[in-house]
């Protein structure tokens, strides 16, 4: 199920024709890739395979891919925060 969602994933960053922020991916594709990839971690939790936080991983990546500009935005705002709050806290 990972391995699907890493396809969502990538197939939403190949399918970028302007700037990697501005534009949304092609949902013909990736709205098709998330709803597999959540049917598969639903049979993954019928079936107790164990490992839920794969299935968890898994379906947060696809429907990461749907909206990747604004995803990647807001992981560089976290980590710049992240530095900030620790750089701060060593100072003060």
């Amino acid at each position: 199920m990972l391995g699907l969602a890493s396809v969502a994933f990538a197939a939403a960053v190949v399918m970028r024709h302007r700037s990697l922020f501005g534009a949304m991916p092609d949902w013909r594709v990736t709205v098709p890739l998330l709803a597999a990839a959540a049917i598969a971690a639903a049979v993954s939790g019928v079936r107790r395979e164990g490992h839920y936080g794969l299935a968890v991983a898994g379906v947060a990546l696809a429907s990461a891919a749907l909206a990747l500009g604004w995803v990647l935005v807001l992981a560089m705002v976290a980590s710049v925060t992240l530095v900030v709050i620790y750089v701060m806290s060593e100072a003060f």
